[in-house]
């Protein structure tokens, strides 16, 4: 469904965790601002663990979202996804600063 403003488009807030796999490897990632639309559609900039971004659709947060008191990913996240066009080289999990220094500047 296309909606034509970013008001009517609440559901996915800063900070809305997921957990998304690339090449194997599970990154976290965190909605970083509020949606901006693409033909009627709202896309939600994520900013992952390892620095890297992607703007995604309400389905695809759906699919990766983090559920609360749950020791294991999202079962929907599948390893070889094969819609995944983004490519993962490095299998480190640490939060660069970038990243980190991003999330500040962009919560003030």
């Amino acid at each position: 469904k296309k909606t034509t403003s970013t008001e009517e488009v609440v559901e996915f807030p800063v900070g809305f965790k997921i957990v998304k796999t690339f090449d194997g490897v599970d990154y976290e990632g965190t909605v970083v601002g509020t949606p901006r639309m693409d033909d009627g559609v709202p896309l939600w900039r994520v900013f992952y663990s390892d620095g890297d971004d992607e703007e995604l659709e309400r389905e695809e947060l759906l699919k990766y979202q983090v559920v609360e008191g749950s020791n294991s990913n999202n079962t929907n996240n599948e390893s070889n996804d094969t819609s995944n066009k983004k490519k993962k080289a490095s299998t480190a999990r640490v939060t660069p600063k970038k990243y980190i220094n991003f999330v500040k500047d962009y919560n003030q």
